[in-house]
């Protein structure tokens, strides 16, 4: 009975059509996709950095808002900035009246009450 099952098995794989070369190479090898990532979108994307700077030195009371993206940042963008290390608490909303080169920056004056060192992160998040 085994040998019967044998049999039929083999005949019916005889009866198969063959395989191209092709066709083989393609059902034994597998690649990976290959990712390509879209200039346009890369040279889109909005990177910003945001440091206590300005006058008086060692102490400001202004924020440096940097491109730090590859991208220029529209005029019409809108960004909150903030300051949670100051107390009290600081933030506001800031509207890029011009575009914004990659490492471009700007300066906004006035912002926070002083007395914070110079150089100490501030966070900024676009607003949609």
């Amino acid at each position: 009975m085994k040998r019967l099952a044998v049999l039929a098995a083999l005949a019916a794989a005889a009866a198969m059509p063959a395989l191209s070369a092709d066709q083989r190479a393609l059902s034994t090898t597998q690649t990976a996709p290959t990712v390509r990532a879209n200039p346009a979108i890369i040279g889109s994307m909005i990177l910003f950095d945001c440091v206590v700077r300005g006058a008086p030195v060692e102490f400001p009371n202004d924020i440096v808002i940097l491109n730090k993206g590859p991208g220029t940042v529209p005029s019409g963008y809108k960004i909150k900035w903030e300051a949670p290390s100051v107390n009290p608490y600081r933030s506001g909303l800031y509207t890029f009246g011009a575009p914004l080169a990659p490492q471009g920056h700007v300066f906004l004056s006035n912002v926070l009450p002083g007395g914070m060192a110079a150089e100490m992160p501030c966070k900024v998040t676009a607003m949609k």
